[in-house]
């Protein structure tokens, strides 16, 4: 009989070092401009090698899986990487002979940095080529052409850590960087990625949903579970409006989303920016309004583990009906394999325009 069960396998390095005896290795991943996590058990015999965890200054760990071929021994398969971090916290059970670490991605890197200077006469995609050069990283960065922050003369200048700035890190900084250039922001193994979000043409993830008839009672479907949930607070159209004060220009500008009703009703998300010129100000507007109603909708699924999804990645409802059927962005992954669980991701994803939303931005 041939073999058509999946063979799923994870390792964990340590310092570059395969660690025997993983008993389990979660990661969490994020759409939303965070850090990726991670969690893994160790059972470890107390007087290995694996006690110089407990005196080290930084542990750096590389969590990797793969599927075995059909028929292929042990070991006859190409791992793929898929978070590498430095870990935050141990913890020691010495009874039971288990070690768990947790940690971050090298996001981290930028979550721990305090940025100080100013970016002179720089846009963008220039301020996160600066600052993953100074966190070690490489920078894969989408081109940006309007220069960030704060007018002064002919000048144009971001004061990142002036008194009352709302930039306490890098991390910070290109969050909102990436909101008003409607970006995505994320750390693969060493590469910071400052990149403009897939559009929507991009291959999806198919999740398909057949309700139960005479011939199948059951509803059929291709995951293992699914639960969709709408949000009535974001059902009306609630405006964002965005005030700024243009240093150069001594003035006040205000803007209000593109769509959205009238702000007098007084139920609008009100959000003051310093130094941005209108355009900017309409662009944030717009993105942010975006992002709210695309929170109307959400698809929750869990489903078996696979290599190619991504935090990143869109998600295709199909037969469920109106108004769930659609196309829907990726906003947290989340997988997990284990000795007794087997290899499982859960994902949860936000409406898109196909729902009649307008393209979605980063989150306020």
């Amino acid at each position: 009989m041939s073999e058509t069960c999946r063979r799923p396998r994870s390792r964990l390095l340590v310092s570059g070092q395969v660690v025997a005896g993983c008993q389990s290795l979660e990661i969490s991943s994020s759409n939303l401009s965070q850090a990726a996590d991670f969690f893994a058990q160790v059972a470890i015999d107390t007087g290995s090698g694996s006690s110089s965890w407990f005196d080290a200054e930084t542990l750096d760990v590389t969590v990797q899986m793969g599927f075995l071929p059909p028929g292929a021994l042990e070991g006859a398969l190409s791992w793929q990487t898929m978070l590498s971090g430095r870990v935050d916290r141990i913890h020691f059970n010495p009874v039971a002979g288990l070690v768990t670490l947790e940690g971050r991605d090298y996001a981290a890197r930028m979550l721990d940095l305090p940025v100080s200077g100013t970016f002179l006469n720089c846009t963008s995609s220039e301020v996160a080529q600066q600052l993953a050069a100074r966190c070690g990283l490489t920078a894969s960065v989408d081109q940006t052409s309007t220069f960030v922050g704060q007018y002064y003369q002919i000048e144009h200048a971001r004061m990142s850590m002036a008194p009352f700035s709302r930039f306490g890190t890098a991390w910070d900084l290109l969050s909102s960087l990436a909101q008003v250039e409607q970006f995505d922001l994320w750390v693969q193994d060493l590469t910071l990625n400052f990149r403009a979000a897939p559009p929507a043409s991009t291959t999806p993830l198919q999740i398909t949903f057949q309700e139960g008839r005479p011939a199948h009672a059951s509803p059929i479907l291709n995951v293992t579970s699914l639960s969709l949930e709408r949000n009535l607070a974001l059902a009306a159209d609630i405006p964002v409006v965005v005030s700024s004060w243009n240093s150069r220009q001594r003035s006040r500008v205000q803007v209000q989303s593109a769509n959205g009703n009238s702000i007098s009703g007084g139920n609008a998300i009100k959000i003051l920016r310093p130094n941005l010129p209108a355009d900017t100000a309409q662009t944030l507007a717009n993105a942010v309004s975006s992002t709210v109603l695309s929170h109307q909708r959400t698809l929750t699924v869990t489903m078996a583990g696979d290599l190619e999804t991504t935090a990143r990645s869109l998600v295709q409802m199909t037969g469920v009906g109106a108004p769930w059927d659609g196309t829907y962005r990726m906003a947290r992954l989340e997988r997990e394999m284990t000795m007794h669980g087997g290899f499982v991701q859960r994902l949860t994803a936000q409406g898109m325009p196909a729902q009649g939303m307008p393209a979605q931005g980063m989150p306020a």
